[in-house]
C-alpha cells in the first residue's frame, strides 16, 4: 500500500510514506492492498461492526481465494463523542520522523479540526478493539487499565496460570468483563462491582492529564507508570522488543 503525502496547494508529492507487502500464506501470491487510511463511523454503524468483528480486514486472495486478515495502519474516527483511534502494528519498528510523518498525513487527510479529541495509539487488533469500547461507553481508560492491574491479582489468586493479555468486554447484563488470555486457556472474568468502585474512587485524582489532539498508547504499561509517578507512554526499546519475542 502506497500512501503519498500532497503539498497543499500542489499536485506535487512526496515519496511513498508506508508501504505494505502482504503474501498470501496459502499460495505467497504477492498482495498489494489499498484500504483507507481514516474510516469515520459516526453516521455507519454497520462500518462500525466490520471494524469491532474483524471482518473489515478479512482480504481474499485473488489467485487461490484464502481468506486473509490484514493488520494496517487505521485511524477510526468517532465525531460524534470526539475520539480517534489509531492501530499502527508496526508502530515498534518506525522512527519518530515516520511517526510525524504520519501524523502530518493524518491531520491532512483529516480537512476537520480535531483539538479538542482524545487520541489514542494501539498496536494489537484487540487493544484498537477494546480502545474504541472504553470511548463509546464512556470509561476512563487510565482508570480503566489500573482496574486491569488490580483484577490481575484476584485472577491470580484463582487460576495457576501465566496472563498474556485481559481486554475488557461488552458489558454483559450491566456488569464489567475481562477477557483473559493465559498460557492455558481463554477465561471471561467478572470484576466485582466494588473493585471497580474502589478504584475509580481511591485512582481518579492521579490519572495524568491528558492533553486533547496528543496521540498516547495508554495500557497496563501506562497504568504502571502512573501509579509509581514515571512519566510519558510506555514503548518497548529494542533490547525488550527483542527479549519479548525470544
Amino acid at each position: 500500500m502506497n500512501i503519498y503525502c500532497y503539498n497543499k496547494g500542489t499536485d506535487e508529492r512526496s515519496e511513498p510514506l508506508f508501504t505494505y507487502h502482504v503474501n498470501c500464506p496459502q499460495c505467497h501470491q504477492l498482495l498489494l492492498e489499498n484500504p483507507p487510511v481514516i474510516l469515520q463511523v459516526t453516521d455507519s454503524p454497520h462500518l462500525r461492526e466490520e471494524v469491532l468483528s474483524g471482518q473489515y480486514f478479512m482480504h481474499s486472495c485473488s489467485t487461490c481465494q484464502k481468506g486473509i486478515f490484514l493488520p494496517q495502519r487505521l485511524v477510526y474516527l468517532d465525531a460524534q463523542r470526539q475520539f480517534a483511534v489509531a492501530w499502527i502494528p508496526d508502530r515498534t519498528s518506525m522512527s519518530d520522523g515516520q511517526f510525524r510523518q504520519w501524523n502530518e498525513f493524518i491531520h491532512q487527510e483529516l480537512l476537520m479540526d480535531i483539538d479538542h479529541y482524545q487520541l489514542r495509539l494501539t498496536l494489537e487488533f484487540e487493544e484498537f478493539k477494546e480502545k474504541i469500547q472504553l470511548f463509546e461507553h464512556a470509561i476512563n481508560d487510565q482508570l480503566a487499565e489500573i482496574l486491569k492491574l488490580l483484577t490481575d491479582g484476584v485472577f491470580i489468586n484463582q487460576f495457576d496460570e501465566d496472563i498474556q493479555a485481559r481486554y475488557f468486554q461488552e458489558p454483559i447484563e450491566g456488569l464489567t468483563h475481562l477477557l483473559y488470555l493465559t498460557d492455558q486457556h481463554q477465561r471471561l472474568v467478572s470484576v466485582p462491582a466494588s473493585l471497580k468502585t474502589f478504584t475509580w474512587r481511591e485512582y481518579e485524582k492521579r490519572t495524568a492529564n491528558i492533553a486533547p489532539n496528543e496521540w498516547h498508547r495508554v495500557n497496563i504499561h501506562w497504568a504502571t507508570h502512573l501509579l509509581e509517578g514515571l512519566p510519558g507512554d510506555y514503548v518497548p526499546d529494542s533490547k525488550t522488543r527483542k527479549n519479548q519475542n525470544s
